[in-house]
């Protein structure tokens, strides 16, 4: 069963940001860029690298230690080496904090 799960406040994800929340010993980014706020798995799935260190561009992210490129809508592994996709989640900001539908 999922539920809402405050992650930050708004003010910490500013516009081209991302930020890992740890959700129950297991790393979630949660990026904002000007395409809107997303929430997906904080290692990429090719290394484990710490995909909210990457880059961002409008809906996807580059995982900066081997240049995958995910799309942060679908999860969908774009550019390998990665091929493997990451795990999406619903995000939403309710009252000046930012939300987020976890397992």
């Amino acid at each position: 069963m999922s539920e809402w799960v405050v992650v930050a406040r708004t003010d910490d994800v500013p516009v081209g940001q991302a930020i890992e929340y740890d959700h129950r010993g297991e790393p979630v980014c949660v990026a904002r860029t000007s395409a809107g706020l997303f929430a997906f798995d904080g290692w990429c799935s090719h290394e484990e690298c710490p995909l909210w260190e990457g880059t961002l561009t409008d809906t996807e992210i580059e995982c900066y230690c081997h240049g995958s490129f995910f799309d942060m809508r679908t999860g969908e592994a774009l550019v390998g080496p990665a091929v493997e996709s990451i795990e999406t989640y619903a995000v939403r900001e309710q009252d000046g904090d930012i939300q987020v539908e976890l397992p």
